[in-house]
Formats: structure tokens, C-alpha cells, sequence
């Protein structure tokens, strides 16, 4: 259903920090403190690990770890939000790739 992301719990105390975005609209940088809030018909909440990883790209049934074993949440936030996502780090490779074709023929 419809939602929308804003930028953060502190965004009530600083609305500097606010920018609201639909369900079809890009998603605003994802965060490693776990700090995303969702607007729901519902009311707000906070996003969920998984659910910050899928906004990064990840698939749904990407396995992170972690040194200890099974990751905590604050472990699965830094993660993904120091996480390169990965479509944008394969256009990243393709684009070098295709400069390396271009200049070395």
C-alpha cells in the first residue's frame, strides 16, 4: 500500500532534517542508526533492517553475518546503510569496464 519515508526520529525535533517521499519515489540515503521512519495510513514506525536492505537492492533472502554469528539489528543497520547498493555498484563496474574497452581496444 502507499507509504512514505521521512528523514529520521529526530525529524520532529529539527524539521530540517525532514523530506517526505511516496512509495514511487526514490528513497532517501539509508542510514547505518536504524533511524528510517515509514508513514503509514497507520500511523509511523521504524523501518526494519530487512526492509532498509531491500530499499538498498538486496534481495529479501541476502545472508548477513556477522564475526559473532547471527547479526544483532544494530549490526544488520550498519551494514546495509555502509553498504554500496548493489545495482549501483554494478553500474559502477560496467561503466569502468566499458572505459577500459574504449580506450584499450
Amino acid at each position: 500500500g502507499p507509504f512514505t519515508i521521512d528523514g529520521g526520529r529526530n525529524s520532529t525535533h529539527n524539521p530540517k532534517q525532514e523530506w517526505v517521499v511516496g512509495s514511487s519515489d526514490p528513497c532517501p540515503s539509508i542510514g547505518t542508526g536504524g533511524n528510517q521512519v515509514v508513514r503509514t495510513p497507520d500511523g509511523k514506525r521504524c523501518l526494519q533492517p530487512d526492509e532498509c536492505a531491500v530499499l538498498q537492492g538486496f534481495p529479501s533472502t541476502y545472508p548477513f553475518t556477522s564475526a559473532s554469528g547471527t547479526p544483532t539489528k544494530r549490526c544488520l543497520y550498519r551494514q546495509v546503510g555502509n553498504a554500496v547498493p548493489p545495482a549501483l555498484a554494478e553500474s559502477i563496474g560496467r561503466a569502468i569496464l566499458q572505459l577500459d574497452k574504449d580506450t584499450n581496444p
